[in-house]
């Protein structure tokens, strides 16, 4: 087995602008698992909340052994085929979820996006939008995408 070879980068920005103010912290790790290697570096504000959504949506529940309720149950939507019924189940487990797993968003709207393409592949996209608290007001969108069978 190869040897894990990770960089690791903690570098902050010393300027005393208010912009760079830390609000939030976060380490993202990012590998390749092909290769053995990986990066570890140090997110703030912004990046660190997105960081902690992605992780919401990546993990399913049982996965995480230090914390087997952390993640989500959308994976069990795409087997029962799409319908308005079951895309508002989709809406509802993203809101359980990021509102128990990320205080520090609060979900503005949850919009189906979903086309009649995607239907037909049981596909279902869902546009999250949402403000991060403490921060300038700004709106983000994160576009959560699953398919049956990936």
């Amino acid at each position: 087995m190869a040897n894990k070879v990770y960089n690791i980068d903690f570098s902050t920005d010393d300027s005393d602008d208010e912009s760079s103010l830390e609000v939030y912290k976060d380490i993202s790790m990012q590998s390749d698992l092909v290769e053995g290697t990986g990066f570890i570096s140090r997110d703030v504000n912004v990046q660190a909340v997105q960081n902690s959504i992605r992780n919401i949506f990546t993990w399913i529940v049982g996965e995480r052994v230090l914390d087997p309720e952390f993640g989500n149950r959308l994976y069990q939507y795409l087997y029962e085929g799409l319908n308005n019924f079951n895309i508002e189940l989709v809406i509802a487990e993203i809101r359980s979820c990021v509102s128990k797993y990320e205080p520090r968003v609060t979900i503005t709207e949850l919009r189906n996006v979903t086309t009649t393409d995607d239907a037909d592949d049981n596909t279902v996209v869902i546009d999250m939008i949402y403000a991060i608290k403490g921060l300038d007001g700004q709106s983000f969108t994160y576009r959560y995408t699953a398919q049956k069978g990936k």
